[in-house]
């Protein structure tokens, strides 16, 4: 009985044997195509050191990106900006003189509301992270005004027209939150007002400079750039049957984002990370 055992055994096992090679022959096959290995290792090494260094993601937006997404904010409203003309008296005067009569002319501003529209908000040029950039502003809408001429009262509601065509400048930086921020640099625009009233014989043409801050024009601008996807990720099968491996969700993030503006565009760099989803 133990004699058929011990065959039996010596059978099977002589079934499950592994013809491997002995240690001389896979040194011959390793040196065989090792010539092979180094001519790949060196075709990687030198696309290796085209890639930039020191981050997982690294990308690159031109400006001409970015202004489509400006283009959106200026044009999605025609009333971005109020301005209130409020009573001036008197806006514009003047003393005359016929046959040793003397009178006065003036012209009041009585009151009114002017609608502005931002028309053009476009990035130009940027230089170590700070963006320039043109701005245009238009509007146009009635005032109330009063006045006497050779001392006769009238009252008219002329158009007023405005305008304001500069460059400002941006500083750009991002945030913990994965967000581009362009911030307008302090600066002070002049808006141009024009009008022209005819007060009974009387044309006056009429213009006048106000100073705004662009901080009180134009916000901090964030534009997202970071992404937080969810992937299956093939890992070993946790259980025995017949799949040997099984798709786990993974969360993957970016942290760490970093920007750099120089000439047409803005490079864009940051750590990516891959956790596995909480829960599974």
């Amino acid at each position: 009985m133990m004699l058929v055992l011990i065959a039996s055994l010596a059978g099977v096992l002589g079934c499950s044997s592994i013809d491997l090679p002995t240690l001389k022959e896979s040194q011959q096959a390793i040196d065989r195509i090792q010539p092979q290995i180094a001519r790949a290792d060196e075709a990687i090494r030198v696309v290796a050191n085209q890639l930039p260094k020191g981050n997982d993601f690294v990308s690159t937006v031109r400006l001409s990106a970015i202004n489509r997404f400006l283009e959106r904010i200026a044009g999605q409203r025609a009333d971005d900006i109020f301005v209130q003309f409020l009573s001036t008296r008197p806006l514009i005067k003047e003393d005359k003189s016929v046959f040793g009569l003397k009178y006065t002319n003036f012209l009041d501003i009585d009151s009114g509301i002017v609608r502005v529209n931002l028309r053009e908000f476009r990035l130009q040029q940027a230089t170590h992270n700070v963006v320039q950039a043109k701005l245009l502003i238009e509007g146009k809408g009635r005032i109330t005004a009063s006045g006497t001429y050779t001392g006769i009262p009238a009252r008219v509601s002329p158009e007023m027209n405005l305008r304001l065509d500069e460059s400002i400048s941006l500083t750009l930086s991002a945030t913990d939150t994965g967000t581009i921020v362009l911030a307008p640099q302090k600066k002070t625009l002049m808006l141009k007002a024009t009008f022209t009233v005819s007060l009974l014989e009387w044309r006056i043409p009429w213009n006048q400079e106000i100073p705004l801050e662009v901080t009180d024009l134009i916000a901090p601008i964030a534009i997202p750039a970071a992404f937080r996807s969810e992937i299956p990720f093939p890992l070993p099968a946790t259980k025995f049957g017949s799949e040997r491996v099984e798709f786990v969700p993974h969360v993957l993030e970016m942290s760490g984002l970093r920007v750099a503006a120089s000439g047409d565009a803005i490079e864009l760099r940051s750590n990516v990370t891959m956790k596995k989803k909480v829960g599974r």
